[in-house]
């Protein structure tokens, strides 16, 4: 669970989390040189930080995937390299019409995917899929 200090200052959901800080930010910072936030806000927002980093991205058994998940990236990244005309949407228009490099495209192709669906496109390329015999 999120430090309980951080969420009564913040907000128990992620949307009253942002709501709050942005609303704070405006705050205090309305008519100032800088933009800032109260030491209260700051000092929740980055225990929350903390306890993600710690718990979250770093700490935890997602981060045993590490390798399996830099793995399936480097393939679709590899895959799409050679093949950039199998980009689909706009990233396929941007390759038709352009002169932009084609490893750009490409990175922003997979920056846009979430877990599941690179998962799924790395299934697509590389997973062979069952036939009937019969």
């Amino acid at each position: 669970d999120l430090p309980k200090d951080a969420i009564a200052v913040l907000g128990t959901t992620p949307s009253e989390r942002i709501h709050n800080m942005i609303y704070d930010i405006v705050k205090n910072s309305y008519e100032q040189p800088d933009i800032i936030m109260s030491p209260v806000t700051k000092e929740a927002m980055h225990r929350i930080r903390e306890f993600m980093f710690d718990n979250v991205y770093i700490g935890s058994k997602a981060k045993d995937q590490d390798k399996k998940a830099q793995y399936i990236i480097r393939k679709i990244y590899e895959y799409y390299i050679l093949h950039p005309e199998k980009l689909t949407g706009e990233y396929k228009q941007r390759y038709k019409e352009s002169k932009e490099d084609v490893v750009q495209i490409v990175c922003d192709y997979i920056a846009g995917m979430t877990d599941r669906y690179a998962v799924k496109i790395f299934e697509n390329i590389y997973i062979p899929t069952s036939w009937s015999i019969y």
